[in-house]
């Protein structure tokens, strides 16, 4: 890992495209269950029984595996760009778009929601409560400005802004000796859940924002940086992937159990054994992916991952404004629960896809102006 030139890890790339492109398939599932818990910005008035399903196991490792891919990829770049390119990077590509994305489609996604609770506002007064105020929980499920579902590169851009310069001292001193006792307690079995132990404890410490608890998500954060400085890491994850599935599924039965067969106050209960294994379970199961993915998908490059690549951060930003219109219409229609499922779903993916593939279609033609422009 400390050569100039590095292999890529397509399995880090495999895993980010994944459960980014999934993330409409999440957001569908919300719209299907009937809880005031769960933000979502159109509901249907009948609950599935397997989005609630689906809906309990993703959100409990989905973002966790994205903030670790995060932390690992910045090593990655430390050790072949400067922090000041990386920076500028995470500004023009992250902070840019999720700045673009508040002004432009979160008014909208905002004025389909008032719409669907029935808010009175026409359009532009909704505007300019929007942009006039700020929603209660920075979500604008009340009027005022929020960054939605963009939340995730808001703590992106914070992260890399705040770590950044100790990451960059500690990428070029991973091979000490005390370092290298860590590690090699670390990778023996299974000792890598000391790592994961004071993780829970942080949401019990600093208890706001509940799952988005931006500490929590620092420290895993962190620890996707500190296992990228380390092969011996990887290397344990490949050996105790099988491990901590079944570490995994035990907990997550644990975890369908207290919440279909028990009724806990949940705010009391957050500070319980049970809280503990609900948070403990993100990062026991983003370990089995990292292990499995890495002993499995081969280290070739793949047109198919390359335009999942391409177009899985743009289906991000833009999901959400198209998903809750296409939401808005098909609820409006008396139909079965299920067909509606599907058609939100297949439509939401189509429209979203579409316009990304435009998008880019357009920046490359845009692109090769500015190329022929220089040469000519």
């Amino acid at each position: 890992m400390e050569n100039n030139k590095m292999q890529r890890r397509y399995d880090l790339d495999w895993i980010r495209a994944i459960v980014v492109m999934s993330i409409i398939f999440y957001h569908v599932c919300d719209m299907f269950i009937l809880s005031n818990d769960i933000i979502i910005f159109a509901r249907s008035s009948t609950e599935l029984i397997f989005c609630k399903y689906m809906q309990m196991f993703l959100a409990r490792w989905h973002m966790v595996i994205l903030f670790l891919i995060s932390g690992m990829a910045l090593f990655y770049s430390l050790k072949q760009r400067s922090a000041g390119s990386i920076m500028k990077t995470r500004v023009s590509k992250v902070l840019v778009p999720m700045v673009l994305g508040c002004v432009f489609l979160n008014p909208i996604t905002s004025y389909l929601y008032g719409l669907s609770i029935g808010r009175k506002q026409s359009f532009i007064e909704q505007i300019i409560l929007y942009f006039t105020s700020v929603s209660k929980n920075m979500e604008a499920m009340t009027t005022g400005f929020g960054p939605m579902h963009l939340w995730f590169l808001l703590y992106l851009f914070v992260f890399t802004l705040v770590c950044l310069p100790f990451f960059k001292g500690w990428a070029y001193k991973v091979r000490n000796k005390q370092n290298n006792r860590i590690i090699e307690f670390l990778t023996k079995p299974m000792m890598l859940l000391f790592i994961c132990l004071p993780y829970p404890f942080l949401f019990w410490i600093f208890p706001f924002s509940g799952e988005r608890n931006p500490i929590g998500y620092l420290y895993v954060f962190v620890m996707g940086f500190f296992f990228a400085t380390d092969e011996r890491i990887q290397r344990a994850l490949d050996r105790d992937k099988y491990r901590y599935t079944l570490l995994s599924v035990v907990f997550l039965i644990l975890y369908y159990y207290w919440e279909e067969a028990c009724h806990f106050d949940t705010i009391n209960e957050m500070y319980s054994i049970r809280g503990y294994v609900v948070k403990l379970v993100k990062l026991l199961i983003s370990f089995s992916v990292l292990g499995i993915s890495h002993t499995f998908i081969p280290a070739v490059k793949s047109s198919l991952l390359s335009f999942l690549n391409k177009i899985s951060f743009q289906v991000y930003i833009v999901h959400m404004p198209i998903m809750t219109f296409m939401a808005y219409e098909i609820f409006k229609m008396d139909m079965n629960p299920y067909l509606q499922f599907v058609l939100i779903l297949g439509m939401s993916y189509l429209m979203t896809i579409f316009i990304c593939v435009i998008f880019n279609k357009g920046m490359d033609r845009v692109k090769g102006i500015r190329q022929r422009g220089k040469y000519s």
